[in-house]
């Protein structure tokens, strides 16, 4: 009786999620009929496969891909690897925090994307100046999320292992760190979800190559459908990285 409930509830489950997708190709469909400027669906999917077996601006659509993502997820590891530890630090250590405090409250409210101009004029248009706008974007929520997650380590529980005997060493590794885990990796969620827009917005200014680029070169060509396959791109490939990342936070975090 159990396995057959779950069977019956499943179907449900499944109209649930694709309903509001398939009311919003309706619509979409509607709209694109009736109008000169937006492609309908079916026009874009029929440009995305196109572009797998026709190259545009002389590369195929998974070369395009294939370097947002590079671009992405090197600047990502750059960013992380600072962010991380730094944000421990701030919250570990209460002088490094008060000497860094304010400075970095400063930094962040500046958005990512207004570096491009000066990332320009550091690397002109070279593949460094998109990575260094994805370094800035993932070091801050990597800062924020590990800073905080420190912060937030029960007190009564560092008390409790000083009182066994623990060392400051010790307690950092096996009580901080454990406990401030879910947080840590819940910035390196958002660090990847804002550093594949910013890649995507870098890719517009200087850029050869690249999702972002094909956005641009159809807005030149003008080809109305090669801009909305750019954009189902971006989103289905985030929507899948969004996935994958919670996928694999019940590993890396399964006492949450």
């Amino acid at each position: 009786m159990r396995v057959f409930y779950k069977k019956n509830e499943a179907f449900p489950n499944i109209l649930l999620y694709l309903s509001p997708i398939i009311g919003f190709l309706i619509l979409w469909e509607i709209a694109g009929l009736n109008s000169d400027v937006l492609p309908t669906p079916v026009e874009t999917v029929q440009k995305i496969f196109y572009m797998l077996s026709h190259k545009v601006a002389d590369k195929l659509l998974f070369a395009h891909i294939g370097r947002s993502l590079f671009r992405m997820f090197f600047g990502l590891v750059i960013g992380v690897f600072i962010g991380i530890p730094f944000g421990i630090f701030m919250g570990y250590n209460k002088y490094f925090e008060a000497f860094f405090k304010y400075p970095f409250e400063a930094f962040r409210m500046i958005p990512a994307l207004a570096w491009i101009p000066l990332s320009i004029l550091f690397f002109g248009i070279s593949e460094f100046g998109k990575i260094f706008v994805i370094v800035i974007a993932s070091v801050v929520p990597a800062v924020i999320n590990s800073w905080r997650g420190v912060k937030l380590v029960d007190q009564d529980v560092i008390i409790a292992a000083r009182i066994l005997g623990a060392d400051n060493k010790t307690i950092l590794r096996r009580v901080i760190l454990p406990s401030a885990l879910p947080s840590i990796y819940a910035g390196v969620q958002y660090a990847v979800s804002i550093s594949w827009m910013c890649i995507l917005a870098a890719e517009l200014v200087g850029a050869g190559e690249g999702v972002g680029y094909l956005i641009l070169y159809g807005m030149e060509l003008p080809d109305d459908a090669m801009i909305a396959a750019g954009m189902v791109i971006i989103g289905v490939i985030g929507f899948a990285m969004s996935q994958i990342l919670r996928s694999l936070e019940g590993v890396l975090t399964p006492w949450r």
